[in-house]
């Protein structure tokens, strides 16, 4: 897995509707990934996986290894599976069949 993988598997997800983990906010992915992440629980450093806050992380200039890339897929994989927004389809008006025309 590779750094190209991470980042097409991330752009294919960033209009996904998730909730943030830590703090249950909705969001899109991009925004969660750009600006929640960074902003309101300080993993703005290169260093550290993102959808795991901070749960892993790396040395400096250790980003570009294939294990760690194949940790951030992985971890994108499973925050957006587990953090989705499902949405329920609206509930539809019941139809009521048509009255058979009475003879008479």
């Amino acid at each position: 897995m590779s750094e190209r993988t991470f980042y097409r598997l991330l752009k294919n997800n960033l209009t996904v509707r998730i909730r943030c983990g830590d703090c249950t906010e909705a969001m899109t992915l991009d925004d969660f990934y750009k600006e929640h992440a960074p902003n309101r629980h300080g993993l703005g450093k290169r260093s550290e996986c993102v959808f795991c806050f901070g749960g892993y992380d790396w040395k400096r200039g250790e980003r570009r290894r294939r294990s760690n890339w194949t940790h951030m897929i992985e971890c994108l994989k499973s925050f957006v599976k587990t953090n989705r927004i499902r949405e329920t389809p609206a509930e539809a008006p019941a139809e009521t069949p048509p009255e058979p025309p009475m003879c008479g």
